[in-house]
């Protein structure tokens, strides 16, 4: 038997099945991140041509729903949640500021989670200074106490001034006709 000159022992054929091996190896490692970059590129895209859609139709806050589309074209996750933030900021223009900085809060996560949904939700019920709070304190975790969280949630909504979603579009309508018909 052949053995190669740098590896005594292994042969020719040997060695070009262990160098392709480890070449095809390290092929389909680099393919799985630029996999899983065009998937966060797909759903960046995507994110952005909803929000874009909602500008569109935005008639008061444009300036919110651009920043808003700002920090999705820089995000890497929860874009789901910018979509939903841009679209309460659309539908409910006195809370723009709140929504901003759930929006911003959002940004600084570093895993998926749907909790910036419902503070932002929460956020339009009106539910006080603590969603500001619990959002910051979401952004700065590694991982979350679930349970906490949903028990935080839960008092604030408890708490808020609207008791469900519609009740504040209902009010929302109420100001925007006499703002419309002054």
């Amino acid at each position: 038997m052949k053995t190669g000159k740098y590896y005594p022992g292994l042969s020719s054929f040997k060695m070009i099945i262990v160098l392709l091996t480890f070449l095809l190896s390290i092929g389909s490692s680099l393919g799985k991140g630029s996999s899983e970059s065009r998937q966060v590129d797909q759903k960046r895209n995507d994110a952005i041509r909803r929000i874009k859609a909602i500008l569109k139709q935005t008639t008061y806050h444009n300036e919110s729903v651009k920043s808003i589309l700002k920090i999705t074209e820089k995000a890497t996750l929860n874009f789901d949640t910018y979509v939903h933030i841009a679209d309460l900021a659309h539908e409910f223009g006195y809370h723009t500021g709140e929504l901003l900085q759930i929006a911003e809060l959002t940004s600084k996560v570093k895993f998926e989670t749907d909790y910036f949904n419902q503070i932002a939700e929460l956020s339009i019920l009106q539910a006080g200074p603590g969603v500001i709070e619990l959002a910051d304190f979401i952004s700065k975790q590694d991982s979350l106490n679930k349970s906490e969280i949903d028990s935080s949630v839960q008092k604030l909504k408890s708490e808020a001034h609207f008791k469900t979603m519609d009740e504040a579009m209902q009010a929302n309508k109420v100001e925007m006709d006499k703002i419309n018909h002054k």
